[in-house]
């Protein structure tokens, strides 16, 4: 069964998440269990959606491709 991801980041520019998501993409694009991602921003907030196969293939490559990017602190 597929599972939805979401991830608030508050404080985060556009200009960082085009950064990051830029950086990753062909990592996420191949990433086994990959199905869907969507951004939005409201206001400083960013919300993530994404959609995986598993909560395990989300985490492996989350942990390995996005999170060592990250501000130290950001909520993930």
């Amino acid at each position: 069964m597929s599972v939805l991801k979401r991830h608030r980041v508050p404080g985060m520019s556009k200009e960082a998440y085009g950064e990051v998501v830029n950086s990753v993409a062909d990592s996420l694009a191949s990433a086994p269990g990959f199905v869907a991602h969507h951004a939005v921003f409201d206001g400083d907030v960013l919300t993530v959606f994404e959609i995986w196969e598993s909560s395990a293939e989300h985490d492996k490559w989350f942990g390995e491709n996005v999170k060592p990017q990250l501000p130290e602190g950001t909520p993930s």
